[in-house]
């Protein structure tokens, strides 16, 4: 097996670890999920995403769906965004369900939170956390969503085949 890779400066790194998605409706797919508990003890749902930009290129968001009543929304949202209301809705759904599905998603961008003085490591006092993508929602009605993949072939209008 080979490798490759594009060699990128220092700064060019930086760059592309920091390049966020522009807010917006975006295709996904649900690369892994598991069941964890949040920091206030409620069962959560964690999704890890690939989320394709404009030209394609993947790029990783996680998503925490916390399992309580009012943030049910979202996991509804998620479910019948990945094709499995029914289930969802009979109690049959199970998060592993989810994986390798594609789904719509509305990417926000989350502004970074100053980071608590116990945990600066070395950072300037007032440093903040970076800006990163964060999944808003998932997609429940697909009208009026521009198609990002699998665009319509364009057919040779001179062909062989008569239509009658």
């Amino acid at each position: 097996m080979s490798w490759s890779y594009l060699p990128l400066t220092e700064a060019e790194c930086q760059n592309a670890r920091f390049d966020l998605l522009e807010r917006g409706f975006y295709e996904a797919r649900i690369d892994k999920t598991e069941i964890k508990t949040s920091a206030k003890g409620n069962p959560m749902l964690v999704a890890d995403l690939i989320v394709f930009d404009k030209s394609g290129e993947g790029r990783e968001i996680k998503d925490f769906l916390v399992n309580t009543k009012q943030m049910m929304w979202k996991q509804r949202h998620l479910a019948v965004s990945a094709g499995l209301e029914k289930e969802f809705m009979d109690q049959t759904f199970h998060p592993s369900m989810l994986n390798g599905r594609m789904v719509r998603v509305e990417v926000g961008v989350q502004i970074g939170a100053p980071i608590p003085d116990d945990k600066l490591n070395g950072k300037p006092k007032g440093a903040k956390y970076p800006d990163r993508n964060i999944i808003e929602d998932y997609v429940v009605d697909n009208t009026g969503f521009e198609e990002m993949k699998d665009a319509p072939v364009k057919q040779d209008e001179f062909n062989d085949v008569i239509p009658f």
